[in-house]
């Protein structure tokens, strides 16, 4: 329970690092949201289950002007707007709430077995997935902090090892949670960039060797 508790903590850090971070948010928000994981952080040390989340916080996203991240459209846009993720498949939805009641949302994924939930305690769960054959991989998660007087959306990135298969069930918190993908072998937008980049250098390191 250590990992989970230091996990969350961390999660606090990483929303407070930077001065730009801190700036963008509002300090009446960047407080809420500090006040929310410390919370959580409390629930789980009590927890008699133990999980090391995988999934990296990559932060707060903002909703476009005048909509709202609730319509995982508006959160798929989101995400390649704010992170460039290039085009992302809305994979499936999960609700739930402290009485532990899960609803599954099809989206791409339609088998609720290749895209499982559980609800722990509080709005906390463990989200897993096994992809293979599906002709999708996972790529991003988001899931909405809400209580009495905040509300915010949190994005989560899945690493590479993990775009087919969790390796084990994640620890994630909110509601609800959307999951996002792209079709199998499909790159990331960044990877594409940066192989047409090493591919450039290559030509010109080529023609220089010629020239000589």
């Amino acid at each position: 329970m250590a990992e989970v508790v230091a996990e969350v903590l961390q999660k606090c850090l990483d929303i407070a690092h930077g001065a730009g971070a801190l700036c963008s948010l509002g300090y009446p928000l960047f407080m809420k949201r500090l006040k929310f994981f410390a919370a959580i952080a409390v629930v789980l040390a009590g927890s008699t289950s133990a999980v090391k989340a995988h999934l990296v916080d990559a932060g707060g996203l903002f909703s476009p002007p005048g909509s709202q991240l609730l319509d995982p459209a508006v959160r798929a846009a989101a995400l390649e707007s704010q992170f460039h993720t290039g085009p992302l498949t809305f994979l499936g939805r999960y609700v739930h709430d402290r009485t532990g009641a899960v609803t599954f949302v099809p989206g791409a994924i339609s088998d609720p077995s290749k895209l499982s939930f559980t609800h722990t305690e509080f709005l906390t769960g463990l989200l897993s997935w096994d992809l293979a054959g599906t002709g999708f991989q996972n790529k991003w998660g988001v899931t909405l902090f809400s209580g009495d007087d905040y509300a915010f959306n949190e994005a989560y990135r899945v690493t590479r090892d993990e775009f087919l298969n969790s390796l084990g069930p994640q620890l994630m918190f909110g509601t609800p949670i959307d999951i996002f993908g792209t079709a199998s072998g499909v790159p990331e937008a960044g990877s594409t960039a940066l192989l047409l980049g090493i591919t450039g250098v290559g030509f010109g390191l080529l023609r220089r060797f010629r020239a000589h």
